[in-house]
């Protein structure tokens, strides 16, 4: 995996604001940054515009695109290491691939001529079920470098530690304190005097099952004594209890795969209400071993990149 991470930039509000994200991330981890547009088709000279002066002059019209977004970068964080990168195919396709080769990939919630709202864009909504790398998803409205905790949800699974490190990661970088919630609810509600009793039981061993996930992030916690840390244990369903969090934090940060079993890339239900309802930065994290298996499926080839004379790089 490279060092550089990776941004994708379409000239909307909500890429610049992620931009702007990434840059300030990049630059906490002393990490280069590519501010990447797909535009095109792969494999065709100049992405399918030609090879004449039209396609010549298309090209160089859409080639402004990833420099604009890299200037944004530059004055987001001064000194950081920025490439514009122009790369012919759709969108997913172009960033899911990057993905492969970065510590993770950044967008926007919505892209170019898609409506704010609760729904996610399509390129983004594609790129979180395909790229085999950690993707943030940032709101048009979110700022770098706030003084919010930084949120995970944590339910003891795998992905959840996985999650659990990415968070910690962030808080250190940052300063700020880390919040590990743990949610639960009830597993039934008594309706009628006969059940009553059956539903307290209930609610309680729930309860009982949640604290033991909680001891396990209190655990976790105590190895890190040098990090401001919280543990708590929170009633409510947890994409309901992280959206509600997400309002004071400078980022949430959920795994890919919980309890419910989720194969290979796909997003859990959590994951995805927290990404499409989120007030924050979203930071999705990835199992390791689901993104070796990811890698291997997709067969990637290495990535040859021209650098042309103005700086940008364009994928052949």
């Amino acid at each position: 995996m490279g060092n550089a991470m990776v941004v994708g930039y379409d000239g909307s509000t909500e890429s610049a604001t992620a931009v702007r994200w990434a840059a300030a991330w990049a630059r906490d981890r002393h990490r280069p940054l590519e501010v990447v547009h797909a535009w095109g088709f792969a494999g065709q000279p100049n992405g399918g515009a030609g090879d004449g002066w039209l396609g010549r002059q298309v090209l160089d019209q859409v080639r402004e695109v990833p420099e604009e977004g890299a200037r944004i970068a530059a004055e987001a964080a001064p000194g950081l290491e920025v490439t514009p990168v122009l790369d012919h195919g759709s969108p997913v396709a172009v960033l899911a691939a990057r993905g492969a080769h970065a510590p993770m990939v950044v967008l926007g919630r919505h892209g170019a001529g898609q409506s704010a709202g609760p729904l996610l864009g399509s390129v983004t909504s594609g790129v979180l079920h395909q790229a085999p790398t950690a993707v943030a998803v940032v709101p048009e409205d979110a700022t770098a470098g706030g003084a919010g905790p930084v949120v995970v949800g944590f339910d003891g699974s795998p992905a959840s530690f996985i999650a659990l490190e990415e968070g910690r990661s962030a808080a250190e970088a940052t300063g700020v304190e880390l919040q590990v919630l743990v949610a639960w609810t009830p597993t039934a509600q008594g309706t009628t005097p006969t059940l009553t009793g059956l539903a307290a039981l209930t609610a309680d061993g729930a309860r009982q099952a949640a604290e033991q996930v909680a001891g396990r992030a209190r655990r976790w916690c105590q190895t890190r004594p040098e990090l401001d840390t919280a543990v708590r244990l929170v009633e409510g369903r947890a994409k309901d209890v992280l959206i509600r969090r997400s309002v004071d934090a400078s980022l949430v940060v959920v795994g890919s795969r919980g309890r419910g079993g989720f194969v290979s890339l796909v997003l859990g239900s959590v994951s995805r209400a927290v990404v499409h309802r989120g007030h924050s930065p979203v930071l999705v994290t990835r199992d390791p071993e689901a993104v070796q298996r990811a890698l291997s499926a997709m067969e990637l080839p290495a990535q040859r990149v021209d650098t042309p004379a103005d700086g940008v790089r364009v994928q052949p």
